[in-house]
């Protein structure tokens, strides 16, 4: 996984990869148990994949939505095999449109685009979208 490039400071990049931090993020939402697997993840700006790794541990679908042209062929080459758990998507997670269903956002958020993310996700949450 940490294979991948620098990140890009003109896209917000800053990678999480300690394991002890995705561990408590993995354990803050109290509905990360059996029932996990029904849940789908947009994750915004996935990086070099560390998060998106634990949450497909967990049988979760994820779709990844990235910019960063990079990163989307380091996340196809690491990721390849899991098609069925796993949607890559090369878009601007602000704008693109996201899949039906979602349950959960976890994401390590570049800052630039944290509030508009936020707003998206309660117009998602309020059938706005």
């Amino acid at each position: 996984m940490r294979d991948h490039s620098d990140p890009r400071k003109s896209l917000g990049q800053h990678y999480l990869v300690d394991d002890q931090v995705i561990d408590r993020t993995m354990d803050i939402p109290g509905e990360f148990s059996e029932r996990h697997q029904r849940f789908t993840h947009p994750r915004g700006g996935p990086g070099p994949g560390s998060l998106t790794l634990a949450l497909l541990r967990t049988n979760a679908k994820v779709t990844a939505i990235e910019i960063d042209e990079e990163s989307v062929a380091h996340l196809e080459r690491v990721f390849g095999n899991r098609a069925k758990s796993l949607l890559i998507q090369e878009a601007d997670a602000v704008k693109e449109n996201w899949p039906d269903g979602i349950t959960h956002v976890i994401s390590n958020l570049p800052y630039q685009i944290s509030s508009p993310i936020i707003e998206r996700i309660t117009r998602y949450n309020s059938s706005e979208e």
